[in-house]
């Protein structure tokens, strides 16, 4: 059993057509063909627009309400009631104007030039009567917060802008962002004890432990985290200073079982007067003796100027007699 065939009529040329869509349906087909359903969408077009699909637009000629001027320029036709303008800056102009009329009462003074000017509504905070005034107060105020600084990186004098508080911050530091980079680049740093040039990101100062552990030995003069004084002798030895004066009161190299002691207990204290030799180590501190041996000398002193005192007071006596 084959599908029914309707018959419809075209809507645009009315002509008859047989279609497989009932005609009271909604969904039904409308017309014969699509160059009919083509001329139907362009006189839709035509009457919105004043213009055929795809044709040359035709302009539109007014009279502006603003200015007075007659203009020409393409207007739809749903919008030939609002064709009062020229331009847009026109249109802003005239209602400018209007919104002034109806606030004459509400003046204000400009901060600036001291004029008397109409704001407008919903402007209660302007400040100025034009954007001049406000644009030569602007320039006022940076002229006065110009400071004369000096670049920390190359010495150079220039003039910058700044507040008080973008000063506090640390601002105006630099007259450039090249002097800016090159005080924070990284630098080609060598190699403290052979010299020889560092890789980024493997240490600032020594390129090998070996010249690490070389470059970190005491210099002469310096003292050890022990407390004893490092020097270095003819054959390029390095030795503690004790020792080597004990060496030169004996007149021969100490063995490793003789050890140097000091006296007084000061290790930096090197005299020859205040070290000892003793075998097999020595436990630390000091003996009584020593600790006390300034106070007997002390002693001893006051004591013979005592006596001489002494001496004068009977020598006086005598020559009375």
């Amino acid at each position: 059993m084959g599908q029914q065939v309707f018959k419809s009529i075209c809507e645009c040329c009315g002509k008859e057509f047989e279609s497989l869509v009932n005609p009271e349906n909604k969904n039904r087909r409308k017309f014969c063909s699509k160059t009919c359903s083509a001329k139907v969408q362009h006189e839709k077009y035509r009457s919105k627009y004043g213009f055929e699909k795809g044709g040359k637009r035709p302009n539109y000629t007014g009279k502006c309400k603003n200015c007075g001027e007659e203009f020409t320029r393409f207007v739809p036709t749903a919008n030939l009631k609002k064709a009062l303008f020229c331009s847009n800056s026109c249109k802003s102009l005239y209602q400018w104007k209007d919104r002034k009329l109806t606030n004459e009462d509400k003046t204000k003074v400009c901060e600036y030039c001291g004029e008397d000017f109409i704001y407008c509504k919903g402007h209660k905070e302007q400040r100025f009567c034009s954007l001049k005034c406000a644009n030569q107060l602007n320039s006022d105020l940076k002229q006065k917060n110009n400071r004369n600084l000096v670049c920390e990186q190359c010495g150079k004098k220039f003039v910058r802008n700044l507040t008080d508080k973008e000063l506090a911050k640390g601002k105006g530091k630099y007259c450039s962002h090249k002097c800016y980079s090159d005080k924070y680049a990284w630098k080609q740093l060598y190699c403290e004890q052979c010299g020889s040039p560092l890789k980024r990101g493997h240490g600032d100062r020594f390129c090998s432990h070996k010249c690490s552990g070389l470059g970190r030995r005491l210099k002469d003069g310096h003292t050890t985290s022990r407390g004893y004084v490092i020097m270095t002798i003819d054959d390029g030895r390095r030795i503690a200073q004790h020792r080597y004066v004990m060496e030169q009161m004996l007149g021969r190299p100490l063995f490793a079982h003789e050890k140097v002691h000091h006296k007084d207990g000061v290790k930096t204290n090197n005299e020859p007067d205040n070290l000892e030799i003793w075998l097999n180590g020595h436990p630390g501190g000091q003996r009584l003796q020593d600790i006390n041996k300034k106070d007997v000398v002390q002693l001893a002193l006051k004591t013979m100027k005592l006596e001489q005192e002494l001496e004068t007071i009977k020598d006086l006596l005598n020559q009375r007699k």
